[in-house]
């Protein structure tokens, strides 16, 4: 099936959308939010974002020769996280800002 499938040009994926999207009040709501957001000077839009990372993450499987073992070394101390928000504008980055925790 799959094969027909790709013969077709047809690939099984769904990509699911809130049905209440397609209200007529939500509707009504988009319109006046786009009719307000384009007033806007794109100079004057900033974006911010938050991301965080595990800082001893290693990989949970290796390979190696039968027989041997996989051996991975990575430190016993203390684990962390790294917490980090930016901003970005059309001038560039404006600010970093990192937390260890």
């Amino acid at each position: 099936m799959n094969r027909a499938l790709s013969k077709a040009k047809i690939s099984l994926k769904k990509t699911f959308r809130a049905a209440e999207r397609d209200r007529a009040d939500v509707l009504a709501k988009e319109a006046i939010f786009l009719e307000e957001i384009s007033k806007v000077k794109v100079s004057d839009l900033v974006f911010i974002d938050e991301t965080s990372t595990y800082l001893e993450m290693t990989r949970s499987h290796a390979r190696s020769a039968i027989g041997q073992q996989a051996i991975c070394k990575r430190s016993a101390g203390r684990k962390s996280n790294i917490s980090l928000v930016g901003a970005i504008s059309a001038q560039g980055m404006r600010e970093l800002y990192r937390e260890r925790i």
